[in-house]
C-alpha cells in the first residue's frame, strides 16, 4: 500500500483551513480562549509545540504525527521555525512528511545568485515554535522526483558489494602494520591480493611471512618471481 498517497489523498480531501495571518505564533498549550487544557492542545499549533517543548523539558513528548498537524496547513507560506537548542530556522515551508515526521524548509542563501536554493530539514518534535512572516514565499520550484527502476537500484547494490569486496580484499586478516604497509607498496606497482595473511602478487607469487625475499615462491611456472623479489627488496630498504 502506498501510505504516501493515501496521505495526500487525505489532505486533498480534508477542509481548507484559513492561511495563518502574518506574525501569528504557535505554541504549546495555544488556541482559542474559552477550551480547556485537553483541547488546547488539541489545536494544530498547540500539538506542534507541546512534544517540542516536553522534549526540550525532560518529560514525554506527544507523537511526531501530532506534532506535524500544524506544518501541513502551512505549506507554500514563509514561516520562521523555533528549536528547542535555540536556533531558528526561515524560510519557505515547501512540505511536511507525516511519516517521518520531517518538515523540509526552502530559502535562498544570502548572496547566492541564480535559482540555487538550500533546503533544510527539520524533525517536527524539536521545533518549540512557528511563527507565520511577513515575507514573501520563495517560488519554491525543486527537481521532478521520478521513479526509479528496480533494475537500476539491483545494478548498483552489486557495484557497491563488488566495490566493498575489494576493499576488503585489500586489508590482511590478523596482519602487522609492516605487513599491510608492504602489501600496500607493492599493490603500487603490480597486482596484489590477501590470502589470509599471505600476499599473492599477479596470482603468480605467494610472500608468506615475515614478508622478506626469501620468503617468495612460485605459484605458477611464469617467470615472474625475480621481478617480485626485486621490487619487495626495494620496498623493504624504504620502510627500514
Amino acid at each position: 500500500m502506498d501510505y504516501r498517497a493515501a496521505a495526500r489523498n487525505n489532505l486533498g480531501t480534508a477542509q481548507p483551513k484559513p492561511p495563518a495571518p502574518a506574525g501569528a505564533r504557535m505554541k504549546a498549550n495555544s488556541g482559542p480562549p474559552g477550551l480547556g487544557n485537553g483541547a488546547k492542545r488539541a489545536a494544530a499549533g498547540a500539538s506542534l509545540s507541546y512534544a517540542a517543548t516536553a522534549k526540550k523539558n525532560g518529560g514525554p513528548a506527544r507523537s511526531e504525527a501530532q506534532a506535524g498537524q500544524s506544518l501541513t496547513s502551512l505549506a507554500g507560506t514563509a514561516v520562521e521555525l523555533e528549536l528547542v537548542d535555540g536556533s531558528t530556522v526561515k524560510g519557505t515551508l515547501y512540505a511536511y512528511d507525516v511519516y517521518s515526521g520531517v518538515a523540509a524548509v526552502v530559502a535562498k542563501p544570502e548572496g547566492a545568485a541564480g535559482s540555487k536554493m538550500q533546503v533544510s530539514l527539520v524533525k517536527a518534535a524539536n521545533i518549540v515554535s512557528v511563527q507565520v512572516v511577513e515575507a514573501q514565499a520563495e517560488d519554491v520550484r525543486l527537481p521532478e522526483v521520478r521513479p526509479v527502476e528496480p533494475a537500476a537500484i539491483e545494478a548498483r547494490k552489486q557495484r557497491e558489494l563488488g566495490l566493498a569486496r575489494e576493499r576488503a580484499a585489500r586489508i590482511g586478516v590478523g596482519v602487522s602494520d609492516k605487513a599491510q604497509s608492504i602489501f600496500e607498496a607493492l599493490s603500487k606497482t603490480m597486482p596484489c591480493r590477501w590470502d589470509q595473511d599471505k600476499i599473492i602478487v599477479l596470482d603468480e607469487v605467494l610472500i608468506e611471512p615475515p614478508y622478506t625475499v626469501e620468503s617468495c615462491r612460485e605459484l605458477s611456472a611464469a617467470p615472474s618471481l625475480p621481478r617480485v623479489k626485486k621490487v619487495l627488496q626495494g620496498e623493504l630498504s624504504r620502510l627500514v
